[in-house]
């Protein structure tokens, strides 16, 4: 429209919930938080030479939404209405993954020696975040997510059980695994989604899960068999 070539127009918008149906979060358009329902929010944009504008959307969590705009004419423009809409996926910019022995304690040493430790075999839980850049949590998040262990490992990997998470699994973008691990000294869990809402894949990494150390000697009884020598 060549009216909005150059022009400043007031432009109203509104953000509706797709998936997830529902949320706690507003969408913000140029900083700021807008209506979730027509009439929307009015925001003042600038048009450039071919009347066309760009504005910033920022969205403090995660899942997809639907945008819409409406333009309605006044004075010689009166009776002139434009709509638009779109709808879009916000992933949580990384996965956290926070490896406890009970809940609450950190099963964080990668020293050899001290606490905290655990007997191999023995179950551990691994929470798994959807979270902002800014590191705070994201409370839509909800995907189905695989646990693995990954390297260091020497001289091989042992067998980690459990890792297997739903998007049921999920309550206010966070879900806990429970494992176990089969083998001692120290290992670092990965989380990934394969694909988040049609918006591509997710991964994340844990710091150094261990110590984990043997569970218990068995002394196994031998035949000793001598000859000269």
């Amino acid at each position: 429209d060549g009216s909005f070539a150059g022009q400043s127009k007031a432009v109203s918008f509104w953000s509706s919930y797709v998936t997830p149906a529902s949320g706690s979060r507003s969408l913000q358009v140029n900083g700021t938080a807008i209506a979730t329902a027509s009439p929307g929010t009015p925001l003042m944009l600038s048009f450039d030479g071919n009347a066309r504008s760009s504005f910033r959307v920022l969205y403090h969590d995660t899942g997809q939404l639907r945008l819409d705009v409406r333009y309605e004419g006044s004075g010689e423009e009166a009776g002139l209405v434009m709509v638009g809409n779109d709808t879009f996926t916000v992933k949580p910019y990384r996965l956290d993954i926070q490896a406890t022995i009970d809940g609450v304690t950190a099963l964080d040493n990668s020293g050899s020696t001290g606490e905290p430790k655990l007997a191999a075999g023995l179950p551990f839980q691994a929470e798994v975040r959807g979270v902002c850049a800014d590191g705070s949590l994201t409370p839509n998040f909800a995907a189905a997510t695989t646990l693995s262990a990954v390297a260091p490992f020497a001289p091989a990997p042992g067998i980690l059980s459990g890792g297997s998470l739903s998007a049921a699994d999920f309550s206010g973008g966070a879900a806990t695994a429970p494992l176990s691990y089969s083998e001692v000294g120290t290992l670092t869990l990965r989380a990934d989604v394969a694909d988040y809402l049609g918006a591509g894949s997710l991964t994340g990494t844990s710091a150094t899960v261990g110590r984990f150390t043997p569970h218990h000697f068995d002394v196994v009884p031998n035949s000793p068999q001598f000859a000269p020598a």
